[in-house]
């Protein structure tokens, strides 16, 4: 059974759309038997996230999304020491900015990372952004830089929301993997638990980024595939 492993919640201010609890109710009605809750710089949901998939009998797996060298990634705790790793990391980027925490690859590394799983990020990740730009060469030193730092615990992040040319995308993310001897984790980076709350999703970006319904802009998602 497919387990989301990148997915936000309303607890990643203006960036998602859903309650942990409407997360975890889409998931049971599918049938998943996990879910992971990776919000935006923090691990600000998880205690209502934990006891409400203890009622779903779902397994929460428990991450976050934080920016490094100005570009997200996605951590996995895989057990309480790897949560205490995380925490510890979160406590870092906050430390550097309290309104845009964030990190340096250095400053991440200097990091017990030993129980964490990375993977690459989604469609803004730095990975995504060198594909876009056809920069292999930039691509394959990213990945690599992210392996040295997580060994075989890292992997490349591959998720399809049906914007142009993703396909084409995808089919470099796997061969610049591949190349490395790095494998591919497909994920969904959710943003809301239905389509039909794509709509109050979208209001949110566009407060986020100051502009009105009408305006175009990047970080505008283009249809409700998240």
């Amino acid at each position: 059974m497919f387990t989301h492993l990148h997915t936000r919640s309303c607890y990643s201010f203006l960036q998602g759309g859903s309650h942990p609890e409407a997360l975890l109710e889409q998931a049971s009605a599918l049938g998943m038997s996990a879910l992971a809750l990776t919000d935006m710089h923090g691990v600000y949901g998880m205690v209502k996230f934990q006891k409400a998939a203890r009622n779903h009998g779902i397994r929460p797996l428990c991450g976050a999304e934080i920016i490094v060298d100005h570009a997200p990634i996605v951590l996995l705790a895989r057990s309480a020491r790897g949560y205490a790793q995380l925490c510890r990391i979160l406590t870092s980027a906050h430390g550097n900015n309290r309104l845009d925490p964030h990190l340096h690859y250095d400053e991440l590394c200097m990091h017990e990372l030993d129980d964490i799983v990375c993977l690459s990020g989604g469609y803004r990740s730095r990975l995504r952004q060198y594909v876009q730009d056809r920069d292999e060469r930039g691509a394959q030193a990213w990945l690599q830089a992210l392996r040295t730092a997580f060994g075989d615990r890292c992997y490349a992040e591959m998720s399809h929301h049906q914007r142009p040319g993703e396909t084409y995308e995808l089919e470099r993310v796997h061969r610049v993997a591949t190349a490395l001897g790095m494998r591919c984790v497909a994920t969904g980076d959710i943003r809301y638990a239905k389509p039909d709350d794509y709509k109050q999703t979208d209001i949110m970006a566009c407060v986020r980024n100051g502009i009105t319904v009408f305006d175009d802009h990047a970080e505008r998602e283009v249809n409700a595939e998240a």
